[in-house]
């Protein structure tokens, strides 16, 4: 053989050159080498061996895999001819074929991991998510130090829905390998699942850093982004992944839900309109939409579409739950989502979540309070998995907000001006806050802003800063200047966001002329409409009972806290009291406010306003009484919380 500025005395010389061509990333070079070799000496197996993966390196994979059989044909006995056919079939999506290559390869060579994280890495795809732990873990016995052995560990186990198996590994492979965007996106996956939110979006920036056009880390920091409540941080993400790739459905997918979640009903259904989602997806997509529709008060549109539905799945049953509300309908629904509940043991984790808590709320309104109970503890013990709790972060995260209020007051008065636009209305989710404001918002000088995330996000900032006068002045201004673009009409603006119970202090320090109103709850009542919700996120202290009491009384210790520190106004509104005496009740809220009474507010259940909380049904109806006392018919069920609550 020879080139054009070699001549080789044997043609094991020249495939000697071809391999350095090849190692040095001259593949193309190489393969031409290899065909001159493998024509002269059609048996050569190595020759052969080495066209085929660099046929499939640069893109010719199906021209490759022909001569990787004939290599495995002509020598079954060689582990590099398993391992280079399975690493072309997979190219091919040939994945049962591959893990057949790649076994052979493993048995051949019992102490090169390589099989066997190709292995792990097929049998991802193909789902079987046991055989690829034990394949990965394989090759972490044998080279502990090897990345990318590390990675499929970790990436088999975030898979099987073992977020907490998966953190090991994928740290240990960048640790092992720094620059490895692939470990991060799951590392950041895993640390997202943990409820680890600040340091999942860490991980997905530094996957970005690494590798800018890296779209899945760019979709999950934006859902990282939606679940600390950053909604427009994360719109404007997913927008800019769906212009620069309109191919990537879950981009698309993800942005319309995110609309959705901000109401924005409109919006998110035309994103969808003409999309062609893939195959496999069109089922999902076309109930999203029908979701969107139902959110959107298009009913009718929606019963329209799912009467064309054919595949009945829980996403199926699901939407004609929310739709029909028959009561023989809601029966037979919830036959077969009980049925899907009992046989579908390893379906994906939201979709269990999902049927825990529809199974939950019939049974509630069958008055099977035990079976009710039962789903609701199922549901929230698999959301414990994703979402732990840990009590001790929390009440030091608390320390850090109280010595941070200390600090502010040294720098000296506070900062804002002494304006009484905003209205901060704060207490446990569940406690009546929805309906409070919805009160408020009735009022003509009044307007409901609803759970905005301007004070999280202004106290995260400010954990990460040096606390400077000048610069607090400028977020309070900031703030005011929103508010006023809300509600340009408006004498007041209300921020219902419950848990900025938590940033009272820094409330006072920059809006010294704000009212801040205090929702309080029957405990058990509260703790108990708390456990029956599916919460998105921030709520990891509602998965379990003692839990959610401790956190309850814990909310207790805190506002009273606040109480004896603070000079800003603060009025405790009594749900119980509303209910039994709402008139009475509206003239002293409206007198803590300085606003004149106005009978509209008695009759909040007529405001068009449209609520995005979970008490969005309750405050379209007069107020009732039957949430007093409602933790009574589960009290045999609730010993844990009675037990926590009382233990102050």
């Amino acid at each position: 053989m020879s080139n054009e500025s070699q001549t080789f005395s044997s043609w094991q010389e020249a495939l000697q050159y071809c391999v350095s061509l090849h190692e040095q990333g001259r593949i193309a070079e190489a393969e031409e080498g290899y065909a001159q070799i493998v024509r002269a000496q059609p048996g050569n197996v190595e020759a052969m061996r080495l066209r085929g993966l660099a046929l499939a390196q640069i893109g010719r994979v199906e021209e490759g895999v022909p001569l990787l059989e004939e290599a495995r044909r002509l020598a079954p006995g060689h582990p590099l001819v398993h391992l280079h056919l399975g690493y072309a079939l997979k190219l091919l999506e040939r994945n049962a074929e591959a893990a057949k290559s790649f076994r052979a390869a493993a048995m051949l060579a019992p102490k090169d991991p390589f099989p066997r994280i190709n292995l792990a890495a097929v049998l991802i795809d193909l789902r079987q998510f046991s055989e690829a732990i034990l394949a990965a873990q394989a090759a972490v016995a044998l080279v502990p130090a090897l990345p990318e052995a590390q990675h499929n560990l970790g990436f088999a186990y975030l898979e099987q829905g073992a977020a907490e198996a998966a953190m090991a590994p994928l740290e240990a492979a960048v640790r092992l390998q720094p620059h490895f965007p692939e470990a991060w996106m799951h590392l950041g996956r895993a640390r997202a699942d943990l409820g680890r939110l600040e340091d999942a979006a860490n991980a997905y920036l530094e996957c970005l850093r690494q590798d800018p056009n890296h779209t899945g880390a760019a979709v999950n920091l934006a859902n990282v982004w939606l679940r600390r409540g950053l909604s427009d941080e994360a719109i404007d993400l997913y927008r800019q992944v769906t212009a620069r790739h309109p191919e990537r459905w879950e981009a698309r997918l993800s942005l319309a839900s995110a609309l959705a979640g901000e109401d924005r009903t409109d919006e998110a259904l035309a994103l969808l309109e003409g999309f062609i989602p893939p195959e496999h997806q069109r089922h999902a997509v076309l109930l999203q939409r029908i979701a969107f529709l139902i959110q959107g008060g298009r009913r009718d549109d929606a019963q329209t579409l799912l009467a064309g539905v054919r595949q009945q799945d829980l996403a199926y049953w699901s939407a004609r739950f929310a739709l029909d509300e028959d009561p023989d309908v809601r029966a037979e629904t919830a036959t077969h989502v009980a049925a899907w509940w009992r046989e579908e043991g390893h379906a994906p984790f939201a979709d269990r979540v999902r049927a825990a808590f529809l199974l939950a709320d019939y049974y509630h309104q069958q008055k099977l309070y035990g079976e009710a109970f039962d789903h609701l503890a199922a549901g929230h013990a698999l959301l414990r998995q994703a979402e732990p709790y840990n009590a001790e972060v929390w009440e030091q995260e608390m320390e850090e907000e109280f010595a941070q209020f200390e600090a502010l007051q040294n720098l000296g008065p506070p900062f804002g001006p002494d304006e009484r636009m905003p209205v901060f209305i704060v207490g446990m989710p569940r406690s009546g806050t929805s309906m409070l404001e919805q009160i408020l918002d009735s009022h003509g000088m009044v307007h409901g802003a609803g759970e905005l995330p301007d004070i999280p996000r202004m106290a995260a900032h400010l954990r990460l800063q040096a606390l400077d006068a000048g610069h607090l002045a400028t977020l309070a201004a900031e703030h005011l200047q929103r508010l006023r673009r809300l509600a340009p009409g408006s004498l007041l603006v209300t921020d219902k966001m419950p848990h900025n119970f938590q940033h009272l202090g820094l409330i006072s320090t920059l809006f010294p002329g704000a009212r801040i109103i205090y929702c309080k709850r029957n405990a058990r009542d509260n703790c108990l409409s708390i456990f029956q919700q599916r919460f998105v996120a921030r709520h990891a202290y509602a998965h379990d009972l003692r839990d959610l009491g401790s956190h309850y009384r814990a909310h207790e210790r805190i506002v009273r806290r606040w109480q004896e520190r603070i000079s800003t106004p603060i009025l405790t509104a009594n749900y119980e009291e509303m209910v039994g005496d709402l008139e009475g009740q509206v003239r002293r809220l409206l007198a803590f406010l300085d606003l004149p009474y106005e009978p509209a507010c008695l009759d909040f259940h007529e405001n068009p306003r449209k609520v995005r909380t979970a008490s969005r049904a309750q405050v379209a109806q007069p107020l009732y009484s039957s949430s007093v006392a409602r933790w009574k018919p589960y009290a045999e069920y609730l010993a844990p919380l009675f037990a926590a609550l009382e233990n102050d």
